[in-house]
């Protein structure tokens, strides 16, 4: 492999990384806003509004799917 095609490769690589990293991050930090509003709301806390958002995001970030979890998380914030 040429070094344009490994330097190429690596960018892609850190690329992918990177976007992982930001999709886990920012689930974490919705999650976590959506946890501290849960413990407020009257009731059952997985009733609590976004917290299904959060699963339906936690279930695509298991099976791969960054697209589908980006998107529910902007929908949990919501």
């Amino acid at each position: 492999m040429s070094s344009t095609g490994r330097r190429v490769f690596f960018i892609i690589v850190f690329a992918l990384a990177s976007l992982i990293a930001l999709v886990e991050f920012t689930w974490g930090v919705v999650a976590s806003r959506r946890l501290e509003r849960a413990e407020t709301h009257s009731g059952d806390p997985l009733e609590a509004p976004g917290w299904h958002e959060i699963q339906l995001m936690d279930a695509a970030l298991a099976r791969g799917d960054i697209s589908t979890a980006v998107r529910e998380a902007g929908d949990a914030r919501r």
